[in-house]
């Protein structure tokens, strides 16, 4: 499905980019071939201009000067004395090809500013026309614009090969593009899928424990307390997992919202080490609240989303960092952030590991033996950070073990 997408917006940019890029060209070239027009026409005045000027000064016109000004520029060059033609034979154009063009000189009206464009046996030329020698003489320049067609094919070649190159690059960029602009979907279907397959999975286990547990009420008569106390526990697990997984999807819909108030870390941490003060207690977990002297700045932040957070990375670090070095609570501040530390002393996480422990329903232990934690707690605890323009961010603890930074800005 991607790929079609994929393909048809190559297409589109393709397409769309390659009009631009044709037009930008057309433009360009019908530019430039004016600009050549225009300066073939404007060296033609200026020697027309300077010859007229040379044969009134002279009062004399030479056939050796016409023939060298042939020869040298392309020229055609035609002499009525009295409207009579001064027999010249012409050395750039001779024979009949020369006739015919004098016959359509002679035929065509031809200014002396305006250049005409006469064709003859398939040539075109630019053509002035002026009187000079007391109007007794009629000069005529005719230039041969085979040099300047030659070199408007050219760059029209040019202007077709850059075209082509062009096309190709925007294809390959469009290409570029595209897959940037697929990457997200792509993503996105990839993580849908893993998540119904880790959500199937971790459903599959609770309600496998309940159906055996019903079964085995309906076998046995002597052990029927037992039963409904695994029921209850297996629902309580199903009712955390829809729980988490309802709170996720409020984040995924942006509808999860926070409140942005100044908040009293210290008031907040100690609330959380007097909840789990006991818990850890009975674990044999010794835990402790490392604060500084003086009482924290206060935190830009919503008190229960913080609260909360702290509470996801304690119970984490109970279930799965259990160490006679216990876990430590820390806070301090630098320069515009404040920092929580939720440290803990066991057997840490791999670099392998710490890439993916944010995502949703990951957990180190591939057997997924702990069926307390569904791995979606970490998930929370960044996104809800995350809300408060705040980082959540995990390190090695020196010594061994890990580290979870909480970072949020000053009030």
């Amino acid at each position: 499905m991607f790929y079609k997408v994929q393909r048809k917006l190559v297409i589109t940019y393709t397409t769309t980019y390659g009009l631009v890029l044709l037009v930008l060209l057309f433009f360009l070239g019908f530019v430039l071939i004016s600009q050549k027009q225009e300066s073939y026409q404007n060296d033609l005045r200026t020697d027309f201009s300077r010859e007229m000027i040379r044969f009134e000064k002279e009062k004399t016109i030479k056939d050796s000067f016409l023939a060298s000004e042939e020869l040298e520029k392309n020229y055609v060059i035609f002499v009525l004395d009295r409207d009579k033609e001064i027999q010249f034979q012409g050395r750039y154009l001779i024979g009949k090809n020369r006739t015919r063009l004098f016959e359509k000189c002679k035929q065509t009206e031809i200014g002396s500013e305006r250049v005409s464009v006469i064709k003859s046996e398939g040539i075109s030329y630019y053509v002035l026309k002026n009187k000079i020698l007391d109007e007794k003489v009629t000069l005529f320049y005719c230039l041969d614009t085979k040099m300047m067609e030659r070199e408007i094919r050219g760059l029209k070649m040019f202007l077709v090969f850059f075209f082509m190159l062009g096309l190709i690059f925007i294809y390959l960029i469009s290409r570029v593009l595209a897959k940037n602009a697929i990457e997200p979907l792509v993503i996105s279907q990839k993580k849908q899928i893993e998540f119904v397959q880790a959500a199937s999975h971790e459903l599959r286990s609770p309600l496998a424990v309940i159906r055996a547990s019903v079964s085995a009420l309906q076998l046995k008569e002597g052990t029927v307390s037992y039963y409904p106390n695994v029921i209850i526990h297996e629902c309580e697990r199903l009712g955390r997992l829809v729980d988490d997984l309802l709170l996720l999807g409020t984040a995924e819909s942006k509808k999860w919202t926070v409140t942005m108030k100044e908040v009293n870390l210290d008031t907040v941490l100690i609330q959380c080490y007097e909840n789990y003060e006991a818990i850890c207690a009975k674990e044999g977990i010794a835990m402790q609240l490392d604060l500084p002297e003086e009482s924290l700045k206060s935190a830009k932040g919503d008190e229960q989303r913080i609260a909360q957070v702290i509470d996801i990375l304690i119970d984490n670090a109970i279930s799965y960092a259990k160490s006679e070095k216990g876990i430590r609570l820390k806070a301090y501040e630098r320069k515009k952030h404040l920092y929580i530390e939720i440290i803990d002393y066991g057997i840490g996480i791999s670099k392998e590991h710490k890439e993916a422990i944010f995502e949703r329903f990951y957990r180190g232990d591939n057997s997924r033996k702990d069926k307390e934690h569904f791995g979606l707690g970490l998930c929370i605890a960044k996104e809800l950070i995350h809300l408060q323009n705040g980082q959540l961010s995990v390190k090695d603890t020196e010594g061994g073990g890990t580290t979870f930074v909480i970072r949020l800005e000053k009030w």
